[in-house]
C-alpha cells in the first residue's frame, strides 16, 4: 500500500510543483502592484506568471490532473488570473497613450483608471480561490 501511495505521490508532483510556482508568481505580482511598480516591471512579470500557468495546464494535462475537478478548478482560477491581468495592461496601455487626458477628459480619464483597479482587484479574487484550491488538492 505505502508503495502504491509513494507512485501515486511521485506522478503527481510535476502538477504541484508547478501550481506552486504559479501560484508563488501570482503572489509576486501581486505585491508589486500593492507597493507600486513600473509599467515595464509589470510587463515583465506578467510574462514570467502567464508562463508559469501555462506549465500548470501542462502539468495537469500530463499526470491526468486535468481530469480532477478542483486541479481544472485551480487551473482556470490561475487563467482567469492571467488574463484580468492582461487585460490590466491594456488599460494601463491606454493611460500611457494618452497621459492628457486626465486633463482634457478627466471622466474618461477615471473610467480608464477603474477599470485597471477592476481588472486587478479580480485578479486577486480568482488567486485567492486558486490558494484555497490547492490547499484542498494537497489535503
Amino acid at each position: 500500500m505505502a508503495k502504491v501511495e509513494a507512485e501515486k505521490a511521485k506522478a503527481e508532483a510535476p502538477f504541484f510543483l508547478a501550481a506552486k510556482e504559479a501560484l508563488d508568481e501570482s503572489h509576486k505580482l501581486e505585491s508589486a502592484i500593492g507597493i507600486g511598480v513600473t509599467y515595464q516591471k509589470y510587463n515583465e512579470q506578467l510574462i514570467v506568471f502567464a508562463t508559469k500557468v501555462d506549465n500548470l495546464n501542462r502539468a495537469a494535462r500530463d499526470t491526468g490532473f486535468s481530469h480532477n475537478q478542483n486541479a481544472e478548478k485551480l487551473c482556470h482560477e490561475l487563467r482567469e488570473a492571467r488574463d484580468d491581468y492582461h487585460s490590466a495592461m491594456g488599460w494601463w496601455d491606454a493611460k500611457n497613450e494618452h497621459p492628457d487626458y486626465a486633463d482634457k477628459y478627466p471622466s474618461l480619464y477615471a473610467e480608464v483608471e477603474n477599470k485597471l483597479q477592476s481588472d486587478w482587484s479580480d485578479a486577486a479574487k480568482d488567486i485567492c480561490e486558486a490558494d484555497r484550491l490547492f490547499r484542498k488538492l494537497k489535503e
